[in-house]
């Protein structure tokens, strides 16, 4: 399944985290001994339900399965037709973000002189630790960034007033206000950088997947990580006005707002528009 794989791959601009996705599950696919030769209903289940993942896991990876499935037919590839597989029911975890509160005293806290002496510059880029995570917090949540654009930002993005980008995932244009704070914090990075990038340069995408998490908790952001920015993003701009998540998140077409609704607004902080029965007294 690796060789179907890369040509399902070959001349398809996706994003480097897509084509890593489907490389991951080719790899796991071959390494349970299936091929274009003899895959079939019986071995995806097989294969499947050997994973210890979660059931959203394993729809993902059934998900990319058959998407390789469907272009090894095309292509000749794979005979054999999809049938007998088994679908898997996802269980859904409670939407949880950020509130307004705790994002507001995390870039007070990134920005107090306790923070900034304690923490001083990382080792090898010598950026500012309290510069670079002031500036992540707030760009990721006023933008509703994904993580990956919003590490690979570069300077050419920031314009007066907000920042411009093309989001990696769909390759669709990305016009976000922000404010004065951060454009002064994302400008101060983009002068110090040697490449050109805003984020990137100071740390790597490694590092920041396995850090930012220890400093949010630091700043009082107790068991988030940077999905919850975007998450908190949608949230507070669906209290300002209905459907307004949807749009900041470019969730497009008929299912988009439900989209949002499953995946990124935590409805504990949109209690007051909840259907319910009347209070007893």
């Amino acid at each position: 399944m690796i060789g179907v794989a890369e040509g399902f791959l070959l001349g398809r601009d996706v994003s480097s985290g897509y084509a890593s996705n489907v490389r991951r599950t080719a790899r796991k696919m071959a390494a349970a001994g299936i091929t274009a030769a003899n895959i079939d209903g019986p071995v995806v289940n097989m294969w499947l339900s050997s994973l210890t993942t979660s059931s959203t896991t394993k729809a993902s990876e059934l998900c990319t399965a058959l998407t390789l499935w469907r272009w090894g037919i095309e292509e000749g590839v794979i005979v054999n037709p999809i049938r007998r597989v088994k679908k898997i029911r996802k269980t859904r975890k409670v939407v949880r973000a950020f509130t307004r509160s705790d994002l507001t005293m995390a870039v007070k806290f990134f920005s107090d002189e306790s923070f900034v002496r304690e923490n001083h510059v990382f080792q090898k880029s010598l950026c500012p630790v309290s510069l670079w995570m002031e500036a992540w917090t707030r760009f990721c949540y006023e933008t509703a960034a994904r993580m990956g654009d919003a590490h690979s930002l570069r300077a050419e993005a920031l314009v007066p007033g907000g920042v411009a980008f093309v989001a990696s995932k769909t390759g669709q244009p990305v016009v976000r206000r922000v404010s004065p704070r951060t454009s002064e914090l994302l400008q101060k990075l983009a002068d110090m950088s040697p490449d050109g990038t805003v984020f990137s340069w100071a740390v790597s995408r490694r590092w920041a997947f396995a850090n930012i998490k220890r400093y949010f908790e630091m700043a009082g952001l107790k068991g988030g990580r940077s999905q919850w920015l975007r998450r908190a993003a949608a949230t507070h701009a669906e209290m300002m006005q209905e459907g307004a998540g949807s749009k900041l998140l470019d969730h497009r077409g008929s299912g988009g707002p439900e989209l949002t609704r499953q995946h990124y607004l935590d409805m504990s902080q949109l209690m007051e528009r909840l259907p319910s029965g009347p209070m007893l007294d």
